[in-house]
């Protein structure tokens, strides 16, 4: 009788350890340091801390485990096809023929080009200035922007700093940086002379991507956790932390 009391408590724990909670899966998000091909200048350094924590913060709202590995940039990709990583932190833009192979989250850190002016001209757009010249860099983004003002001069610039210069010199009416440096040289170097005009112009971001398909709950929980951050304002306590700009 005995014997068969506690093999019944013993079949008992089985049962309900059997039937406790499962782990969470760990997720393998692979980042590279750089941010390649973006051009952060020093804000690089900042951009993954943020990027980081970011990823943290999404692992404890969604309880679940977003684990970051460090990767080069050549091997982002690679890693998600080899099933190294369930996604990559990435730039490329969610177009036609990157649709067909990846899945994209949200963005979660706008990187596209912002209109930069003297802070005498005031808040204009670039449809404000038809017969002006405007420096710009040469992304695809870019060059995709400058055919929607046929009005706007258009010249190229090989350096942030060259473009910056011409405007607060009156050689340019304007220019076009990437939002982080643009904030990053405007609370420094020209902050007296310049201002940001405008919000992000193209759909330049960072985002996580997945092979198609094959992860949509990742990218569901990354959604998902990523808008109650920006809903109960841990989201722009990251970004004044390490001093971006949105």
């Amino acid at each position: 009788m005995k014997f068969r009391l506690f093999f019944l408590l013993l079949l008992s724990v089985f049962i309900t350890q059997g039937c406790g909670k499962q782990e969470p899966k760990i997720y393998q998000i692979g980042i590279d340091q750089s941010f390649f091909p973006l051009n952060l200048t020093s804000e690089g350094i900042n951009v993954f801390a943020f990027t980081t924590e970011l990823l943290q913060e999404i692992s404890k709202n969604q309880k679940t485990k977003l684990h970051r590995i460090n990767l080069s940039w050549d091997n982002l990709v690679e890693s998600l096809y080899l099933k190294k990583s369930d996604g990559i932190f990435s730039s490329a833009p969610p177009n036609l023929i990157n649709n067909t192979k990846f899945s994209f989250s949200s963005p979660f850190l706008k990187t596209g080009p912002v209109l930069i002016v003297p802070i005498q001209t005031g808040t204009v757009s670039l449809q404000d200035l038809a017969g002006g010249t405007v420096a710009m860099g040469k992304t695809n983004d870019e060059l995709d922007l400058m055919k929607n003002y046929p009005a706007v001069e258009f010249v190229f610039y090989d350096s942030f700093i060259e473009a910056l210069e011409g405007v607060a010199q009156g050689k340019y009416t304007a220019c076009l940086i990437p939002i982080l440096p643009a904030h990053s040289f405007l609370k420094d170097l020209f902050q007296n002379s310049l201002m940001i005009s405008s919000t992000v112009l193209t759909t330049g971001a960072l985002r996580l991507v997945t092979i198609k398909d094959q992860d949509e709950i990742l990218i569901k929980i990354f959604n998902d956790g990523l808008a109650e951050l920006q809903k109960n304002g841990t989201y722009d306590a990251l970004i004044t932390k390490w001093s971006l700009y949105q």
